[in-house]
């Protein structure tokens, strides 16, 4: 017996949205301000809310940052930390950061998941 499993990747087809930001304000900064735009048309109202009041399950990647590259030489984008400040990355006037929103079902299955596993130790 095979067994196929596939799986939905959504890509917003809006148009780029352009923010404000100085280069000193950190990713959380970013972050709290697209979630007060964005926060309901991307299903981020009813999460859970991290110390920084920032709802769980979404990240903000930028190709313009710093990244890891792969056997092949090739860049891998990775999530822009909390706690570092835009300049952090050197980007600058122009650049496009994206939005990754995990779904909301994802979320929960990973929540319970581990909150099962640290109340079993």
């Amino acid at each position: 017996t095979t067994t196929t499993t596939t799986t939905t990747t959504q890509v917003n087809t809006e148009p780029v949205v352009e923010v404000m930001a100085h280069p000193d304000d950190s990713i959380s900064d970013l972050k709290r301000m697209l979630q007060s735009r964005f926060g309901s048309e991307w299903g981020l109202a009813n999460r859970r809310k991290d110390r920084d009041e920032i709802a769980t399950g979404w990240e903000l990647v930028s190709a313009a940052a710093p990244t890891a590259k792969d056997e092949h030489g090739s860049s891998l984008s990775s999530s822009l930390s909390y706690h570092l400040f835009l300049h952090s990355y050197n980007l600058v006037n122009k650049d496009v950061i994206h939005a990754v929103v995990r779904r909301h079902d994802e979320v929960e299955a990973m929540a319970s998941s581990s909150s099962s596993s640290s109340s079993s130790s």
